[in-house]
C-alpha cells in the first residue's frame, strides 16, 4: 500500500485479471485462464483425469457462480445448467445477494454423469452474460 498515492502497488509481473483457485477470468473473452495464461480447454484430460480421480460419477456436483444483475443472472445460471441436463426442472441451488444488491452468487447442486459432464456445464456458464466469477 503506497499511503502517498493511495493506491495499491503490485510487484511485477502482475495481472489485472482477477484471480481464484490458480485460475483468472478474462471478462471481455468470457474465458477462464490458468495462471500461465493458457487458455483452459474444457476438454482437457488432465481436469478430467482429475475430476475421474476425485469424484465417483454420477454424483452431485457444486457449480458456483456470481454475477451482475441479479433478476436476470439468476434465471439465466439456472437456465444454463437445466438445459445442460436435459431437464424441464429447476437444479438444486441457493441463491446470496450481496448487501448492495448488485452481484448475486448462485450455488447448484445437480447429479452430473461424468466429468466430460462437469465440464460441459462449466463451458456452457462461462458463456453466461453478467458473469463476474465462475468456481
Amino acid at each position: 500500500w503506497d499511503r502517498s498515492s493511495r493506491s495499491l502497488s503490485f510487484p511485477e509481473p502482475y495481472t489485472s485479471k482477477p484471480m481464484w483457485f490458480g485460475v483468472s477470468y478474462d471478462f471481455d473473452k468470457k474465458l477462464l485462464y490458468p495462471v500461465n495464461d493458457v487458455p483452459v480447454d474444457p476438454n482437457a484430460e488432465s481436469l478430467i483425469e482429475s475430476l475421474e480421480t476425485t469424484h465417483e460419477f454420477p454424483c452431485e456436483y457444486t457449480f458456483k457462480a456470481i454475477g451482475r444483475n441479479p433478476e436476470m443472472f439468476l434465471p439465466s445460471v439456472v437456465a444454463a445448467v437445466a438445459e445442460e441436463l436435459d431437464d424441464s426442472d429447476a437444479p438444486t441451488h441457493t441463491v446470496k445477494g450481496t448487501p448492495n444488491g448488485r452481484h448475486i452468487s448462485v450455488t447448484l447442486t445437480p447429479v452430473v454423469e461424468s466429468a466430460q459432464h462437469v465440464m460441459r456445464i462449466y463451458k456452457r456458464l462461462q458463456t453466461l452474460d453478467d458473469l463476474v466469477m465462475l468456481m
